[in-house]
C-alpha cells in the first residue's frame, strides 16, 4: 500500500518575502568591527555593564591581547565588549586592574575574611591570567594582613573604667601604634567576687581632684603628710568587673606587591592568636 500525503508548494515570491521579514526576537550578537577611539571603553559581564579606561585593562595580559588589534572584536550591538567571567567577582578584579601595586583585601569586622569570594577570585585570576593574584590568593597571604588578639582585663566594678585604661592596655598588645588598630572593642562582660580599687578620694572631698597629682598642684593642701606621697585614698570595693577585650590589628603591607616578610604569631601573656 503506497504512502500517500498532502504537499503543499510553496510560492518562490512568499519565500522571498518571509526571508525579508523583520525576526520576532532581537538577540545581542556580538558583531566583528574595531574598537571605539579613545581610552574609555565598556565591559558587559553577563548584562552588566563596567565602564573602565582601556589603559587600565593593559594591566591584564587577557585584556592587553584584545586591545592590541591583531585580533578581531566582537562587539555588542550597543558597542559594549562582551567578557564572559562572573559579573559578582568582577568589580574586585577591575578594582585590582586599577591598582595592581595592591592586593584585594575581602574582610569585614561583622563576617570576617570571604573564603567564598577568594575562591571565585582565584578561579577568575587564573582565566584572565594574572599569575601574581593567584599566586598572592593561592598562598593565603592575606590571612596575615588581619590578627585577632584577645584578652581578659579586670578593673574597677563601676562604670567607665576599662575605657580609661584602654591606652595602658594597648602598651602591652604587639602593635603600639593606635593608628594600627582598626577595633577595639568589648565581646562581653560579667561581674567577678575579687576586691577591687576604685576612684581616688581626695582628703578635701574637692570635686575637681581625681588623682593625687591635683591635689599636689593645689600647695599640697590635700593630703596631710606631704612627704608621703603614697598616702592616698581610694574607694574599696568588694567586687570586680571582667571585661573580654578583642583587639584587631592590620598590616597593610601584606597587601603590597613584592611583600615578602614573614610574619609570625606570637602569643604574650593574657593574649592569644587565632
Amino acid at each position: 500500500m503506497a504512502n500517500t500525503f498532502n504537499a503543499m508548494e510553496i510560492d518562490p515570491s512568499h519565500a522571498a518575502h518571509a526571508s525579508s521579514a523583520p525576526s520576532q526576537h532581537t538577540l545581542d550578537i556580538p558583531r566583528p568591527t574595531e574598537l571605539p577611539p579613545g581610552d574609555l571603553i565598556t565591559l558587559d559581564v553577563d548584562g552588566r555593564k563596567f565602564r573602565t579606561r582601556k589603559s587600565t585593562l593593559q594591566n591584564c595580559g587577557y585584556f592587553s591581547g584584545i586591545l592590541s588589534g591583531r585580533f578581531a572584536i566582537e562587539l555588542l550591538p550597543d558597542g559594549s565588549l562582551p567578557v564572559d567571567a562572573d559579573p559578582d567577582v568582577f568589580p574586585t578584579l577591575l578594582n585590582y586592574l586599577r591598582t595592581p601595586s595592591t592586593y584585594p583585601l575581602l574582610w569585614t569586622q561583622e563576617k570576617g575574611f570571604d573564603y567564598v569570594g577568594y575562591n571565585k577570585l582565584l578561579a577568575v585570576a587564573d582565566f584572565f591570567g594574572l599569575e601574581d593574584l593567584k599566586q598572592w590568593i593561592q598562598k593565603k597571604t592575606y590571612l596575615k594582613a588581619i590578627t585577632t588578639y584577645h584578652r581578659v582585663h579586670v578593673g574597677p566594678a563601676y562604670t567607665g573604667n576599662w575605657f580609661d585604661t584602654v591606652p595602658f592596655q594597648i602598651e602591652s598588645w604587639p602593635s603600639k601604634d593606635p593608628r594600627n588598630l582598626s577595633n577595639i572593642e568589648i565581646l562581653q562582660s560579667f561581674v567577678v567576687g575579687v576586691p577591687s580599687q576604685g576612684r581616688f578620694l581626695c582628703n578635701s572631698r574637692n570635686p575637681d581632684h581625681f588623682t593625687a597629682e591635683d591635689c599636689l598642684d593645689e600647695g599640697q593642701e590635700c593630703i596631710p603628710d606631704a612627704d608621703n606621697l603614697t598616702y592616698y585614698n581610694f574607694e574599696k570595693l568588694e567586687k570586680s568587673i571582667a571585661n573580654v577585650v578583642r583587639c584587631v590589628v592590620y598590616n597593610g603591607e601584606v597587601c603590597l606587591r613584592g611583600y615578602t616578610e614573614e610574619v609570625k604569631h606570637t602569643s604574650e601573656h593574657g593574649i592569644s592568636s587565632p
